[in-house]
C-alpha cells in the first residue's frame, strides 16, 4: 500500500536521484558504493545519491575526503512511510552488498517502479533482471560504476509502470499471503 509508482516531472537539468536504504552495516558495502559514485562523477556529474539509514561516521568521513558532500546526502533513519516517499521520488535504487539473502528494499523499489542495480548475491537474482535493473558482481567497484552510467544513459528503456506491475504481482501482501495459505 505504501510502495507504488508516482508520476513526476523531470526537467532536463534535474539530477538523476539514486537512493540506498539499509542498516549501513559493513556487509552492505557502502564504501564500495561511494567509491563507484566517485568514479561515476568523473564522467557524469548530474546525479545525487541519498543514503537512508543510521549515520556511519567512517562513510561520512570518506564522502568528505573525496569531496562529494554536495552529491551524496545522508538522510538518516526514517519512519517506514517516509522511506516509501523517498523511494517513490528516486529514479533508481543501488545495493552493493557483499552477501545478502533477499533485501525487502529491492521488492519495495520494484513496487515503486524504479530500476535497481544490485550485487548478484543471495536471492537478489530472483528479483532483478534486465527488464528492471542490472546485476553486478559483489565487490567489483569498477563494474558498479560502469553500470551506474549505463543505467542512467538507458533509463528511458525501463518502463516504470511495468516494473511496478510486476513488483506488485510478485510482492504484494495479497500475493505473499496467498503463497503462505497455499503452502499450509
Amino acid at each position: 500500500e505504501l510502495f507504488y509508482p508516482i508520476k513526476k516531472e523531470k526537467g532536463i537539468t534535474d539530477p538523476f536521484i539514486w537512493t540506498h536504504v539499509s542498516s549501513m552495516y559493513k556487509l552492505k558495502n557502502i564504501e564500495g558504493i561511494v567509491q563507484a559514485f566517485a568514479r561515476l562523477n568523473d564522467t557524469n556529474t548530474n546525479w545525487q545519491l541519498k543514503l537512508i539509514g543510521p549515520p556511519n561516521e567512517s562513510i561520512i568521513k570518506l564522502v568528505k575526503d573525496i569531496k562529494l558532500e554536495s552529491k551524496i546526502v545522508f538522510i538518516g533513519e526514517l519512519p517506514y512511510e517516509e522511506v516509501a516517499s523517498e523511494m517513490k521520488a528516486a529514479d533508481a535504487l543501488v545495493m552493493f552488498s557483499k552477501h545478502e539473502n533477499f533485501p525487502c528494499v529491492i521488492a519495495e523499489a520494484l513496487c515503486c517502479g524504479i530500476p535497481v542495480i544490485a550485487s548478484d548475491v543471495g536471492g537478489i537474482h530472483e528479483a532483478v533482471d534486465q527488464e528492471n535493473g542490472i546485476l553486478v558482481p559483489s565487490d567489483n567497484v569498477e563494474v558498479l560504476a560502469h553500470s551506474l552510467l549505463v543505467l542512467m544513459k538507458n533509463y528511458n528503456s525501463y518502463t516504470k509502470e511495468e516494473i511496478a506491475k510486476k513488483g506488485k504481482l510478485s510482492y504484494s501482501e495479497e500475493t505473499i499471503g496467498k503463497l503462505f495459505i497455499d503452502l499450509y
